[in-house]
């Protein structure tokens, strides 16, 4: 049953009782029963992965194809390796609702026990916020639905806390509606113009007081907003400023993964 969802309701009048027997879920929700806003955004999206096991290319869990059956032909492959990944990028940073991931179905299925799903800015996944827990499949299981909540990123990863094969048949990310999105504690910023593996800056200037003599300058030489109008005069009130909002930040991320 999926709330907020109208989908169509089959019943059939046993006896005296009637029960539900078949829920037609709308077309736009992914196994599982989790309901999406959208496309696929990872569908034919640049990847990358560790490293490659013979043939088993990243490119193959963007494919739309969500067989998990014959994974010489369909499913990505690293070598065994420590903390092996995979990841897409998206091109822009987008709020993110429900990574469903798709898993091999012959032997090799249990490779991909305990799976963590990233989420942010960084190409490199570890680095990033992590979807709730670790995922455990079950026999039988083709496909895991994880909640990211609306994190915002660039890059959507699989990454393996252990030594092993990270093999993977499909991956799709689905949006999240970003007015509801959760802030989670992280003060504002902005990213860093000189790439996205780069530490966030302070926010542009919107107030006023903020704004005094920055006229001439265009592009990323903008001037800064924070907690004193002279951010943009004293070097050092801006170093200050910025280390204090990376640390909150920081700090923040931590505690969410909790």
């Amino acid at each position: 049953f999926v709330v907020g969802t109208s989908g169509k309701w089959k019943t059939k009048t046993c006896g005296s009782l009637r029960y539900i027997c078949q829920v037609i879920l709308p077309p736009w929700a992914p196994p599982g029963g989790q309901a999406n806003q959208g496309s696929n955004l990872a569908r034919s999206r640049p990847t990358q992965q560790s490293s490659t096991y013979s043939s088993y290319r990243s490119s193959r869990a963007v494919d739309g194809n969500r067989r998990t059956s014959s994974p010489n032909s369909y499913c990505t492959r690293t070598n065994q390796e420590w903390r092996p990944w995979w990841r897409v990028d998206l091109g822009t940073s987008q709020c993110i609702g429900n990574v469903v991931v798709y898993n091999r179905q012959d032997g090799g299925w249990e490779w991909l026990q305990l799976f963590e799903v990233h989420v942010g800015d960084s190409p490199d996944v570890a680095s990033n916020f992590k979807c709730g827990g670790n995922n455990v499949w079950t026999t039988n299981k083709a496909s895991i639905s994880v909640n990211c909540g609306g994190l915002k990123g660039r890059y959507v990863g699989v990454l393996l806390p252990k030594r092993q094969y990270l093999t993977v048949c499909e991956v799709e990310v689905y949006k999240a509606d970003c007015s509801h999105a959760e802030a989670r504690g992280l003060l504002k910023s902005r990213p860093n113009p000189a790439g996205s593996h780069k530490k966030e800056l302070l926010p542009s200037a919107e107030r006023e007081e903020f704004k005094f003599n920055c006229e001439e300058f265009t592009g990323n030489a903008t001037c800064s907003e924070a907690g004193d109008v002279r951010v943009n005069e004293q070097p050092g009130l801006t170093s200050m400023h910025t280390v204090f909002m990376r640390e909150h930040n920081r700090i923040a991320r931590q505690l969410s993964r909790l």
